[in-house]
């Protein structure tokens, strides 16, 4: 049999280089911004600060070089002021943007709360992929980070 692909990194952002980079756009909240306040690579993450009703940052489509398998991986953080119902969720659409399935979840009060969390999905048989990470929480003392998002094709 023909030896394992060698995985391709296709897509890398550590939110470094201005506002998302040609990377990310947000829905109409506006609720995600580059912060310094922590980071887990460089000097910046993403940023998503309360009130924030699923407030969506959304990549671009993200050339898979005519490979069919991914690995996504990120850390995120949510602060310990984030309640229950209160969260930060991670979709993936392989539709390019019709449809969006959740694959990974922080919840205020129920996960461990004050450090980075590394996060690591696996998809097969896809030609599309975009990213999309949605923050719900009510109040601006309670915030949220993204960094070190990472795309792996074979």
């Amino acid at each position: 049999p023909p030896p394992p692909a060698t995985p391709v990194e296709v897509f890398s952002d550590s939110f470094e280089v201005s506002e998302w980079n040609g990377f990310w756009t947000e829905d109409n909240q506006n609720d995600w911004f580059r912060s310094t306040q922590r980071a887990i690579d460089g000097g910046r993450s993403a940023e998503v600060d309360g009130s924030a009703n699923n407030s969506a940052l959304i990549s671009t489509a993200i050339n898979l070089q005519g490979k069919t398998n991914a690995k996504i991986s990120f850390s995120w953080f949510i602060e310990s002021s984030l309640d229950n119902n209160e969260y930060v969720a991670f979709d993936v659409s392989t539709n390019g943007g019709s449809t969006w399935t959740e694959r990974a979840r922080i919840r205020g009060n129920v996960d461990t709360e004050n450090v980075w969390q590394n996060i690591n999905v696996e998809l097969s048989g896809i030609s599309q992929l975009r990213l999309r990470f949605r923050g719900k929480m009510s109040d601006s003392t309670e915030d949220a980070n993204l960094d070190f998002v990472r795309v792996a094709a074979w």
